[in-house]
């Protein structure tokens, strides 16, 4: 039913009242028309009054608001898994899958009825999700070729997202066979947990009889890393032991360096406690060498045990050189400086940036901030902390790190350098600039003026340098006039001798000074809101001076050499695939090298080697380059070899290495892990997740049946005054034709 709403100016129905008495009065007092008859001023009187109204009704804005009430049903999701194992003849003298469908297809009569509460989503799965419409036949035989539950679960979820679910239904044989898969499997289970989503699993097939088979399996290792060099890796798998409850295993990690040299992680010896156990394991290993690195986890075979296939997994790990560490400490909770900078930081692959913020910046005493001094960090950036939250001890091993050849950077803020209390520092002796006692801000008192720009300043360089390099040197200038300008900056009372100012605002105040102390090189930036500059559509120049800035306190500035990358979504691919693979060149400060010609060879088992033909495609202004394999069938390691030339001239090389499996996954070990599948539905065990058999599935529906499930959301649809341009367009020709109209009987009645 449709009701009247009124929403009045400024939200004030007295304010309204007021003007509208006060026309009222102007109308009553003035004018009064003394040369003209009582009828003409009773008409002129009318068409003002009507005015007035028509402007009061604009005032008050009114409008109808229609509220409909419509149901939203939950979704009830069946996915049941076809993944070849399925095959397997194990269940009542019929295959799994059979077994799986003759359960669903005995439920399809109550699912009917359910159809009017709910939305019934079927699913078939191996390492994805397919929709089949319920009551479509399902194939007659499963033919996926690796079964990964929590990757179909989870690409389910997301195409749920924002939708009730009332249950969800999984049929299988519990093994999870991926390559690589793309979630880890109990992650959408405890997602369904964290909504209260119950899971029921139905198991199907047989695990092999543990007194008679035993098998020790390498599982769940990420297939490619990336890691700094002498940063320290920590590899995570899994290691299934079944028949050899109570037996210690050893189990290695040899890794194959990029000399060609090998190293070994372990053994570390593994005890299951059951005949049936999946194990958790965890290696260290900290790169000393740049390159490709191969890692491959090794369970020696035991005794008794028939599959050898799954007692090893490779993967393969990429080490960068440089590695920059970046310490970033901040006291500024709210403020948005800290954020964009790390942003632009992080889209560089060799800067690495650790934050510590004071979350108490009106705190008392000195934070506790860890600082190994056995691997100092490379570049200090010190924000908007006061001197004493940020402590003499950690100043004096920041000021220690500068003086053997680390960088620092202060940037500026309510209390940074002198109104932070830096001149007692450790590190003032560090800092470019002077600093006074007397500039001491108080924690609670109002910013003062005497030692801070209150008003806008446009940053602009003083002289060419390697951090203000944000265009080509024929722009450089001009992009940085083009600059929103800061939202303010620090006032300093001097400069030290050997200090450079690097920019300034156009009327000479210093906003970024260079300085050196001991071995290192120093910053300070008198202002905190460059985040303008990216929110604002300049991005690219935002990253390029935070990239240069730090570069610059590295002492890495003076490295010229260009970086030709290649990168492969994954290094595990099945026999008959095509493998992806993308590219590029960045100069050393971090730009695409657009005109860059690349050579892309291909080398495999059997002296295999081709060229590989590259594509070039341009996507938002940015040039990507990629190239796809051809079908590889042979088992064994690939690497592919990338060159990179402009004008004749080799810019770098770089390759990545993957792994071709020439193994049915499904079928080498077709055993069923109904275990496995009832400890998922256990996550969800606070909502009534739990595995079941196939005729308790009737019950569990017709539980559901009896729940109101259904909830109703109330849908409001409003017309406001003026909301649309033709009933705007007929309340002012309305209220323009009456003051026409009354100019028009003025001025024939000689009023005017």
């Amino acid at each position: 039913m449709p009701r009247l709403a009124l929403q009045p100016i400024f939200g004030s129905y007295l304010l309204v009242v007021a003007i509208v008495a006060l026309l009222l009065g102007l109308l009553w007092v003035k004018p009064l028309f003394p040369s003209a008859s009582p009828e003409r001023r009773r008409r002129l009187t009318q068409l003002r009054l009507a005015v007035i109204a028509l402007l009061a009704i604009a005032m008050l804005r009114p409008g109808l608001v229609t509220a409909d009430k419509q149901s939203q049903s939950a979704a009830i999701i069946f996915l049941t898994d076809n993944s070849r194992s399925m095959n397997v003849p194990d269940v009542d003298n019929t295959t799994r899958w059979n077994a799986a469908r003759r359960t669903l297809d005995a439920a399809l009569p109550r699912l009917n009825r359910l159809r009017n509460k709910f939305r019934i989503s079927n699913y078939i799965f191996d390492s994805r999700a397919t929709n089949v419409p319920l009551g479509e036949q399902l194939p007659e035989t499963a033919d996926g070729d690796e079964s990964d539950v929590g990757t179909a679960l989870d690409d389910v979820l997301q195409s749920e997202t924002g939708r009730r679910i009332a249950a969800v239904f999984i049929s299988g044989d519990g093994a999870q066979r991926a390559i690589s898969p793309r979630v880890d499997i109990q992650q959408p289970f405890r997602e369904l947990g964290r909504r209260n989503v119950p899971t029921y699993v139905l198991g199907y097939g047989m695990s092999r009889d543990q007194s008679q088979s035993r098998d020790v399996a390498i599982e769940n290792l990420p297939d490619q890393y990336t890691v700094f060099v002498n940063n320290e890796l920590e590899v995570r798998a899994a290691v299934r032991v079944q028949g050899l409850a109570g037996r210690d295993i050893p189990v290695r990690m040899e890794i194959e360096l990029p000399d060609g040299t090998t190293d070994q992680v372990g053994p570390i010896p593994i005890v299951a406690d059951e005949q049936d156990q999946q194990l958790q394991i965890r290696l260290a290993y900290m790169p000393s060498q740049v390159g490709q690195y191969k890692l491959t986890l090794i369970a020696p075979p035991q005794s008794g045990e028939q599959v050898l296939d799954n007692n090893q997994l490779t993967a393969f790990m990429t080490v960068l050189e440089g590695g920059l560490r970046v310490l970033f400490v901040d006291g500024n909770v709210g403020w948005q400086e800290r954020k964009f900078i790390r942003r632009a930081l992080d889209e560089s692959p060799d800067i690495q940036v650790d934050s510590w913020l004071d979350s108490d910046p009106n705190g008392e005493g000195a934070l506790l901030i860890p600082l190994d001094e056995r691997k100092p960090y490379d570049v200090y950036l010190i924000g908007d902390i006061d001197a004493s939250r940020l402590g003499d001890n950690t100043a004096v091993a920041i000021q220690t790190a500068v003086a053997e050849g680390k960088g620092l950077m202060t940037l500026g803020g309510v209390h940074s350098f002198g109104p932070g209390g830096y001149v007692r520092s450790p590190l003032a002796d560090a800092m470019p600039v002077r600093m006074e006692r007397l500039e001491r801000q108080a924690k609670s008192e109002p910013v003062r003026p005497d030692v801070h720009y209150a008003k806008e300043l446009l940053m602009l360089p003083t002289a060419d340098h390697f951090i203000t390099r944000i265009g080509p040197p024929a722009t450089n200038l001009d992009r940085w006039s083009k600059l929103p300008p800061l939202l303010g900056a620090n006032k300093f009372k001097g400069l030290k001798d050997q200090a450079v100012v690097l920019a300034e605002s156009p009327d000479k105040h210093p906003i970024l000074i260079s300085g050196n102390y001991g071995n290192g090189r120093v910053l300070a930036m008198a202002g905190d809101s460059t985040f303008r500059w990216y929110r604002r559509g300049h991005q690219e120049e935002h990253k390029r001076f935070w990239r240069q800035s730090i570069l610059w306190l590295a002492q890495k500035d003076e490295a010229t050499q260009n970086q030709v990358w290649l990168r492969l979504a994954q290094r595990r691919y099945r026999a008959g695939s095509q493998v992806p693979v993308t590219f590029g060149a960045r100069d050393s400060s971090g730009e695409s090298i657009d005109d860059a010609i690349f050579d892309l060879t291909l080398q495999g088992p059997a002296n295999y080697s081709t060229k590989v033909r590259v594509q070039k495609e341009t996507s938002g202004g940015a040039i990507k380059w990629s190239a796809k394999s051809e079908v590889l069938k042979e088992p064994g390691e690939y690497e592919y070899n990338l060159v990179a030339t402009r004008d004749g001239v080799e810019l770098g090389t770089d390759r990545g290495n993957f792994l071709i499996v020439d193994q049915d996954i499904e079928m080498a070990d077709p055993s069923a892990n109904t275990g496995q599948l009832r400890a998922l539905a256990e996550l969800t065990s606070a909502a009534g997740g739990k595995q079941i058999i196939p005729e308790q599935l009737d019950e569990i529906l017709a539980e559901l049946e009896k729940q109101p499930v259904e909830t109703e959301l109330e849908y409001r649809s409003q017309w406001r005054l003026a909301d649309t341009s033709l009933d705007a367009s007929i309340f002012y020709l309305l209220l323009i034709g009456l003051l026409i109209v009354e100019w028009f009987l003025r001025k024939k009645w000689s009023m005017v």
